[in-house]
C-alpha cells in the first residue's frame, strides 16, 4: 500500500508542477529536482532571517531571561529545532560527556521539541548534562542562542542535504560560532 500511495503521490506532483506558470523554492538543489520533473519556470528564494529579532545579547542579560541556572558558569553547546532522529544529537551529547570528562565543564542546550515524541523522551531519560526545554516562544530563540558558546547543526549524513536550515542563519545572526558536517547548499552559499 506504501508504494501505491508514493506513486501516486509522485504523479499527481508531477502533473501539478508541469502545469504551474511558476514554482518557488528555497535552494539550488531543489531546482535542479523541480526541473527533472518538468517544472517550466523555477524561482529561488533562499531562507532569511528576522535580523531586527535575532541579533547578539549579552549573555547574562539572556540568562536572566530564560532563567536557567544550570547553565551559568558552564561551556554552553546549543542546538535550536526539531528533535528528531534525522538529527544526530547523540553524537553531540557523547561529545559534551568527553569535554566533561576531560575537565571542561559543558552543557548542551537542546531547544526545541519532537513531533513523534518516542525520541525525545528516550534522550531525555539518561543525560544529566544535557537542558531539553522543549518548545519556547518565537519571540526568545534569540536569548536561547545568545547563552551559547558554540551552536551545533548535527545533521545526520544524507544523500542529498538540500537546503539550508533557519537554524544556521538565526547563530549567524547572533553572532555565534557554528559546528556542522559538510552540507552542499551551505558550501555553494557560504564556501567552505
Amino acid at each position: 500500500l506504501k508504494k501505491t500511495v508514493k506513486t501516486v503521490v509522485e504523479i499527481i506532483t508531477k502533473w501539478n508542477l508541469k502545469r504551474t506558470d511558476m514554482t518557488v523554492t528555497v535552494s539550488n538543489g531543489f531546482e535542479a529536482i523541480l526541473d527533472d520533473m518538468g517544472c517550466k519556470t523555477v524561482s529561488i528564494i533562499p531562507n532569511g532571517v528576522d535580523t531586527k529579532l535575532f541579533i547578539p545579547i549579552d549573555k547574562d542579560e539572556s540568562l536572566s531571561v530564560i532563567d536557567l541556572p544550570e547553565l551559568e558558569n558552564n561551556f554552553v553547546i546549543t542546538y535550536i529545532g526539531s528533535i528528531e532522529r534525522w538529527i544526530d544529537i547523540e553524537t553531540v551529547i557523547k561529545s559534551v560527556k568527553i569535554l566533561n570528562d576531560n575537565g571542561i565543564d559543558a552543557v548542551l542546550l537542546c531547544v526545541g521539541g519532537s513531533i513523534a515524541g518516542s525520541y525525545f523522551e528516550e534522550l531525555t531519560s539518561k543525560n544529566e548534562s544535557v537542558v531539553f526545554t522543549g518548545f519556547v516562544d518565537y519571540e526568545k530563540v534569540p536569548y536561547y542562542i545568545s547563552v551559547s558558546d558554540v551552536c551545533v547543526l548535527p545533521l545526520k549524513p544524507m544523500a542529498k542535504n538540500l537546503t539550508i536550515p533557519l537554524k544556521l542563519l538565526q547563530y549567524f545572526a547572533c553572532q555565534k560560532p557554528v559546528f556542522s558536517l559538510p552540507n552542499s547548499e551551505i558550501e555553494v552559499r557560504f564556501g567552505d
